[in-house]
């Protein structure tokens, strides 16, 4: 005969056993979408009106054709984004890069806005920018490619000097630090070309 404290012991082990097995899944997938987030690569991306900002992903080059960027995600240069950032409106797309001067600057509801996308590591990306305003651009499109780095985020922006009229494509790592987010070169980034 049992006793009661067999019974107990039983129903409890049961439980746990119980319990154990319906939170393996649950806990391997946690296990799984953490080793992801950790794997991945991010890029923030900035724009402005008079900015047109393209990403390629896995792609070391870029290709136009007349009036589209073939298998770009765009960044800036749709009308709406052009009122908005005009207006000092532009929504910001995140994806929780940490923070840097220039992101807090558009957050604060500047004429910069900028997009945050989810890269694949060690494959190259392109970044394709131009600008243009008045009766003055930049000289064509200046692009620049790297290969992200698993579980690092970075920076891009077209900084553009109105004064000298130049234009440099300015992409970083985002290094946190307990002071504050602090941008790095990126060794292997050089300039892009048009696909063949």
């Amino acid at each position: 005969m049992f006793t009661k404290m067999d019974i107990r012991a039983t129903l409890a082990v049961c439980l746990v056993v119980l319990y154990g097995a319906a939170m393996t899944p649950a806990a391997a997938a946690d296990e799984v979408n953490a080793s992801e987030q950790v794997a991945g690569s991010r890029i923030r991306l900035f724009g402005k009106n008079g900015t047109g900002m393209w990403l390629y992903k896995d792609k070391a080059c870029y290709k136009t054709s007349f009036f589209k960027k073939v298998g770009a995600e765009t960044v800036s240069g749709s009308i709406g984004q052009a009122i908005s950032s005009a207006r000092g409106k532009a929504n910001n797309g995140k994806q929780g890069i940490p923070e840097t001067k220039d992101s807090k600057d558009a957050d604060s509801g500047g004429y910069q806005y900028y997009n945050e996308f989810d890269v694949n590591p060690d494959k190259p990306i392109t970044i394709l920018s131009s600008f243009g305003i008045g009766s003055w651009s930049c000289e064509g499109y200046i692009a620049a490619t790297f290969t992200p780095k698993a579980g690092k985020d970075y920076e891009g922006r077209l900084d553009v000097n109105l004064t000298t009229k130049q234009c440099h494509l300015i992409v970083k790592e985002i290094q946190p630090t307990p002071e504050g987010a602090v941008l790095n070169p990126i060794d292997d980034l050089q300039p892009a070309f048009k696909c063949d």
